[in-house]
């Protein structure tokens, strides 16, 4: 829509002509368990994948984001966010182009940088999380009584 073209332009500094929208979703659906509850091992997209070779640079996206489509309560399966994390992460990569050439590399240092403490995200129905590339997240195990429901998307910039 043009209210979130104009929020990522914004977001960005990027001029909403050369944002283009995703060509899909991916649906990211928390059933409930009877787990122990916990989040899942931070990581950034493009970097979990040791066999798809996600180049670090150029980047695909510059930013993603998370349309969450119910509300979600604590423990409630939703995003943990480790804030600043995409200045860090991209730091690490720019620090040595020759030992990171892609993206799972970064990803599989990122216990050699400090990333800080995770805040616990607990959206609306109707919210969308921003993130930039390097931006360090992870999903979390939902223990409560309904399921949490949501679609990412990635933007190219």
């Amino acid at each position: 829509t043009d209210e979130v073209l104009t929020a990522l332009s914004e977001l960005t500094g990027k001029d909403r002509d050369k944002i283009h929208p995703p060509k899909g979703v991916l649906t990211q659906n928390v059933f409930p368990c009877d787990e122990p509850w916990s989040h899942d091992r931070p990581h950034f997209d493009g970097g979990t994948n040791r066999w798809k070779f996600n180049d670090t640079f150029p980047l695909r996206y510059g930013v993603h984001s998370i349309l969450y489509l119910n509300d979600v309560e604590l423990h409630g399966g939703g995003t943990f966010a480790w804030p600043g994390t995409h200045k860090t992460m991209r730091g690490l990569a720019i620090s040595n182009p020759a030992k990171y050439p892609y993206l799972f590399e970064v990803n599989s240092d990122m216990h050699l940088i400090d990333i800080g403490e995770p805040v616990e995200m607990t959206p609306k129905c109707g919210d969308i999380l921003f993130y930039r590339d390097f931006f360090v997240h992870a999903g979390s195990r939902n223990v409560r009584s309904i399921p949490r429901f949501a679609c990412r998307s990635g933007w190219t910039l």
